[in-house]
């Protein structure tokens, strides 16, 4: 169907080893416990200091359905095991949003979008800080 948008849910993740001896062989490893579309780049990758990677928010695999709501998910992905693991859920689901790593370790994620309508942008923000596999959610910014 001509005009028709195709989306696409992505649960698989993969790894790039640019020092290995083959450079930059990509190998799969452990799958996101929420797929998260990719069509739109909606969702943050923060590396942490510890080496663990932050996933946050993103839009959901709702191809059929617009708009496209933003998922207040959020997971960590563990390098030494493969594996990725739920922890504390956004305030608000968002989604072309921004996530920075500040000095201390926490993760300041702001702005973005409820969903893909022209609601607006969403004004607040949460920080997030590492700490036993879980994130603290209780900080929100408006």
């Amino acid at each position: 169907m001509l005009g028709a948008r195709l989306a696409y849910a992505v649960c698989a993740a993969v790894l790039v080893q640019p020092c290995a001896g083959t450079p930059f062989q990509w190998a799969f490893t452990g799958s996101l416990n929420q797929p998260r579309a990719y069509h739109t780049a909606t969702h943050t990758a923060t590396l942490l200091s510890d080496g663990r990677v932050l996933v946050a928010g993103g839009a959901g695999p709702r191809p059929q359905t617009f708009p496209y709501p933003g998922l207040a998910s959020t997971e960590l992905y563990n390098p030494a095991t493969g594996n990725w693991t739920v922890t504390g859920s956004l305030n608000d689901g968002r989604l072309l949003h921004t996530a920075t790593l500040l000095r201390d370790g926490r993760v300041l994620v702001a702005g973005g979008w409820p969903d893909h309508t022209d609601q607006g942008p969403l004004s607040g923000a949460e920080l997030y800080k590492p700490g036993h596999g879980k994130l603290d959610t209780d900080h929100r910014h408006a």
